[in-house]
């Protein structure tokens, strides 16, 4: 189903009739297909055969992760980094790329990410996206590619989100005199790397999408 569906999207000796191959696209993410779903959150992303829905996009390719394909993890540093369908977050792209650097797909994404990090002064963002890539291996592990489906559409509940703990107040003598801490940037505006655009892959024989 999904190497038909692909063949329907692009064209590729058959007749190209998006609608229907995305019909097969979308049978095929149903029952667990990650190549399937990458294509899918390909077509949301660049609104052609359906339309455009970022966000959606985003859980297609958490989907397409969950199978394996690597370059649903660079398409998510990517977007993470570029502020494409979520808030930028440097941290959160680190960690994709990093997957995505694990699963063969190579790609500067990574090395410009770690500098604007650097260039922002903020090594616990570098900390913090380096620890996120177990949490995220484990979160992937978590669900079937089809639950990642059903999650993208809505048919699931959004996972849960631990509560942050509330500190403990801090008592002060009012002799005691406390300067007012810098306050740095949480999300400083930084134009993306013109390499984080997000590539259309190839797909080869056996129906895998290729490194670009």
């Amino acid at each position: 189903m999904f190497r038909y569906g692909e063949a329907l999207v692009l064209g590729d000796q058959v007749t190209k009739d998006e609608a229907t191959g995305v019909v097969f696209l979308r049978r095929a993410a149903d029952l667990g297909e990650p190549s399937a779903a990458f294509r899918l959150g390909k077509l949301m992303d660049d609104g052609t055969g359906l339309p455009r829905d970022l966000k959606r996009a985003l859980g297609y390719y958490r989907a397409a992760a969950a199978g394996g394909v690597g370059e649903a993890f660079f398409n998510l540093g990517a977007a993470y980094a570029s502020g494409r369908g979520v808030k930028r977050d440097y941290a959160e792209a680190l960690a994709w790329l990093i997957l995505a650097r694990e699963a063969g797909i190579t790609n500067s994404g990574e090395s410009q990410v770690r500098a604007r990090i650097s260039a922002a002064k903020r090594p616990d963002w570098l900390k913090r996206g380096e620890a996120r890539v177990a949490e995220l291996k484990r979160e992937l592990a978590g669900r079937s590619v089809r639950e990642w489906v059903d999650l993208a559409e809505g048919r699931l509940p959004p996972p849960a989100v631990a509560a942050p703990a509330v500190p403990e107040p801090v008592s002060v003598r009012p002799s005691t005199a406390i300067s007012a801490p810098a306050v740095l940037p949480v999300n400083p505006v930084i134009a993306p790397p013109s390499a984080f655009t997000i590539p259309a892959p190839e797909v080869s024989p056996s129906g895998r999408p290729r490194s670009p």
